[in-house]
């Protein structure tokens, strides 16, 4: 959850093909792993850790179709 700001551009008069940018900053709600990590060991016994990532500022592009909007 966080605020986002986006931008769609649409690539022509009369296409519903566009462009889309966004960007969003994604706050740190919670953790319940100690130390931000989590260690296991797998179905081949080799120990793994998942470290939780810090997520901040994030930029995103997609390429999407509008339909009906070439009337």
């Amino acid at each position: 959850m966080g605020p986002s700001i986006y931008y769609r551009r649409y690539l022509g008069k009369k296409t519903g093909l566009n462009v889309k940018l966004s960007t969003r900053y994604w706050y740190d709600v919670a953790t319940s792993l100690k130390d931000d990590k989590f260690t296991f060991t797998d179905n081949w016994d080799v120990t793994k850790t998942h470290e939780a990532v810090k997520m901040g500022l994030s930029y995103n592009l997609g390429i999407g179709y509008t339909f009906g909007r070439n009337k």
